[in-house]
């Protein structure tokens, strides 16, 4: 018999102003058919704010949802199932103070927000008490919390440096402290030590994406096109020990670089000249010249890792050129930090 055509679910609009649809796909009609269409029965509307949705996250347990806004920096609590809000009146009234990005721990037990004024609040969702800190140089840009939902690492707009934010004690605890784990500033090196004449790339910078593996071990940074000469097209793969968080100095073991990651078709284009910094290369104070480096393309435009992998981690990468890479990463179980 011949196969009936499939169509792929559609969600037809979704608006984010002054109301939100939630919407889930209906139930399969059997293992090999796709929902076509959703009906209006299917759809759970909310009247509620009069704020545009800047921003929303969905706990683990799928039973509340947390949306930020555009107006403000206030949240606003929804019970999915009984259709009620509560609002969270805690970051400011402005636009100045208005929500980027919300973030739900694994186990559900905190929320981090990020506002446009540059704060970061840490909530926990049980009474719905929270902590601000206020003194970071800029707006949180992205943030990957561990598998344990103990910590949390993050980048600010426009810095190379990776932050880590630490919870001492357990939930609903707000005993937290956040350091500087690891900062990479750009710098060139050349693609084999040791040769002389050898091409160079110019890695580091502004941090553009984090991704952290669900095992915890791996953490992938992005880097922002920060210069003509940044080779943004690597991606930088650290060795995560979260653990070294919690111990006094610890902060500065919890990173640790293993190597790059390059794209499809890495390194075809020839190099050209461009200018670099002779301290950049060398860390000797001496006038710019130029030099050869190597700009790789195509550019990483997105980041994950898949939900399991037994043998260790699988980080898929999407690149500007529209091609996806596989990159499986092995971790040896005699021990758990490799």
């Amino acid at each position: 018999p011949s196969a009936e055509p499939l169509s792929a679910p559609s969600l037809g609009s979704m608006q984010f102003s002054s109301w939100m649809t939630l919407m889930a796909f209906p139930p399969l009609r059997d293992q090999h058919r796709h929902p076509t269409r959703l009906s209006s029965t299917e759809r759970t509307v909310f009247y509620r704010s009069s704020a545009s949705v800047s921003s929303l996250a969905f706990s683990p347990s799928g039973q509340w949802l947390v949306t930020g806004h555009q107006s403000h920096g206030h949240l606003t609590v929804w019970d999915v199932s009984l259709g009620t809000a509560t609002p969270l009146k805690r970051s400011g009234s402005t636009s100045s103070s208005a929500t980027l990005q919300i973030g739900i721990s694994p186990d559900g037990r905190y929320l981090v927000s990020t506002h446009a004024n540059g704060h970061l609040r840490l909530w926990e969702t049980e009474s719905w008490s929270s902590r601000l800190w206020s003194d970071l140089p800029a707006s949180v840009s992205q943030f990957a919390w561990s598998p344990d939902s103990r910590s949390m690492f993050f980048a600010v707009t426009g810095s190379a440096a990776i932050y880590a934010l630490a919870l001492f004690k357990p939930a609903p605890s707000l005993d937290a402290e956040i350091t500087v784990a690891s900062s990479f500033e750009p710098h060139a090196t050349a693609t084999l030590d040791g040769e002389e004449g050898a091409e160079r790339i110019r890695v580091g910078g502004a941090i553009k994406s984090l991704a952290m593996d669900p095992k915890g071990q791996r953490l992938v940074v992005g880097f922002d096109d920060d210069s003509a000469s940044s080779d943004i097209s690597l991606l930088a793969v650290y060795l995560v020990s979260t653990e070294a968080l919690f111990r006094a100095g610890g902060s500065s073991c919890a990173l640790m670089p293993l190597g790059y990651i390059r794209g499809p078709n890495w390194g075809k284009q020839s190099p050209h000249e461009t200018e670099v910094p002779t301290d950049l290369i060398t860390g000797q104070e001496k006038p710019s010249k130029k030099k050869r480096v190597r700009l790789g393309l195509p550019v990483p435009s997105w980041t994950g890792f898949a939900p399991n992998f037994g043998p260790g981690a699988l980080l898929t990468v999407a690149w500007a050129n529209g091609k996806i890479s596989f990159v499986p990463m092995l971790f040896r179980t005699s021990s758990k930090s490799n």
